[in-house]
């Protein structure tokens, strides 16, 4: 099955919501695991940066990218996001 263009902006705006949504309900000491299965930065780095511009009392922990040309799977990105 092939992915739109409208497909992926409408995919964008879920995942800044979800993000924008969950913040307040992370817990001082809590963290926050944001993954996607893509590896397009529009929907992995830029949506965390996004999300860190807008919410400074939040870091990037860790982040991982899997290309799938590197492990022969679907490519995955995943970011652990914690209280400064």
């Amino acid at each position: 099955m092939e992915t739109k263009n409208s497909d992926i902006d409408n995919y964008k705006t879920i995942q800044a919501a979800l993000l924008e949504k969950y913040d307040s309900l992370i817990h001082k000491n809590g963290k926050l695991i944001y993954a996607t299965c893509s590896i397009l930065p529009s929907e992995s780095e830029l949506q965390i940066q996004h999300f860190l511009k807008n919410n400074p009392d939040f870091e990037l922990v860790k982040e991982i990218k899997l290309s799938p040309a590197f492990y022969g799977v679907d490519g995955f990105y995943m970011a652990e996001i914690g209280w400064k």
